[in-house]
């Protein structure tokens, strides 16, 4: 499977190109709010260096959410319009997910903690495969954190700065990544892909509160 992968759930902007289950270059970096800036240059220096062309990919794979409402809107609209361009199918992968098949956790179920907005997080957790023991994202307060933590094996952290220290917690930082989706997408491809994806959007989760 030949395959670009596009990660913008948080403050990572990055595009992976993968072939036969191997990333082949990757591009991403930890540059807030400038997405829709970066994910066009990123795509046109891959294609560029790595001579691939774009009617020829099978897919395109994208971070669908949760995570930053800007991000996601982003990187799925640079996603449907490289697919739409050439009647590409998107596979959309689960940032959750993705982020508990980071190589920074050893063998073991394991929790993943991803910030959100003010003082809430997305929490899911996950088995020891990396398959999720909950149907989609819970939001928490960072002020109930602290059980969630110490019943869980492993936890993985992304982003925020309230999380309570918890003895006796394996606590590691995790870091989405553009390469984590084309892995992902390329073991679940056959079940995550979508032909025509026109009314997909962002798995979003909460909703947004916005000031005036």
């Amino acid at each position: 499977m030949q395959l670009l992968a596009i990660e913008s759930a948080t403050s990572v902007a990055g595009i992976a190109y993968a072939r036969g289950g191997q990333v082949q270059a990757l591009i991403e970096q930890d540059i807030p709010r400038r997405h829709a800036e970066l994910l066009p240059s990123y795509y046109q220096r891959l294609a560029k260096e790595n001579d691939f062309v774009l009617s020829e990919l099978d897919a395109i794979a994208v971070s669908i959410g949760p995570g930053s409402f800007t991000g996601l809107r982003i990187g799925l609209s640079f996603a449907k319009g490289l697919a739409f361009s050439h009647n590409l199918p998107l596979i959309p992968v689960p940032t959750m997910q993705a982020l508990a098949h980071s190589e920074q956790f050893s063998e073991g179920s394991r929790s993943i903690l991803l910030y959100s907005h003010g003082r809430k997080y997305f929490y899911q957790p996950f088995d020891p495969a990396g398959h999720p023991q909950a149907e989609r994202p819970e939001i928490v307060l960072a002020d109930d954190l602290l059980p969630i933590i110490d019943r869980s094996e492993q936890v993985g952290i992304c982003g925020g700065k309230d999380i309570p220290a918890a003895a006796g917690s394996l606590m590691v930082e995790v870091a989405p990544s553009a390469a984590l989706i084309a892995y992902l997408a390329e073991c679940n491809s056959a079940d995550w892909i979508i032909e025509k994806p026109y009314d997909l959007v962002p798995a979003y989760i909460s909703p947004f509160e916005f000031g005036r």
